[in-house]
């Protein structure tokens, strides 16, 4: 399941509610940053934030690695469906 938001600061929240029995979500934004807080709290809730390359510079540097790339989702979402 992935949701779109133009911005997540607590919007986020909404695709843990719209698929409660989905267990990984992905959030597509771009909002030019969120706080590490926040996104640890994402975390912990199985949501992974997918960002275009562009905007990953706005993110916290230890939360980067944990932020897909649009590409890098289209890819692991197509490896998932050729397994």
């Amino acid at each position: 399941m992935i949701g779109v938001k133009t911005t997540c600061k607590d919007r986020w929240r909404q695709i843990v509610n719209e698929g409660p029995l989905v267990k990984r979500k992905y959030l597509l934004t771009t909002q030019q940053g969120i706080s590490e807080p926040q996104l640890a709290e994402m975390a912990r809730s199985n949501v992974t934030l997918v960002v275009p390359q562009g905007l990953h510079s706005y993110y916290p540097p230890s939360a980067r690695k944990g932020i897909l790339t649009v590409d890098r989702f289209f890819a692991q979402m197509q490896n998932a469906l050729d397994a």
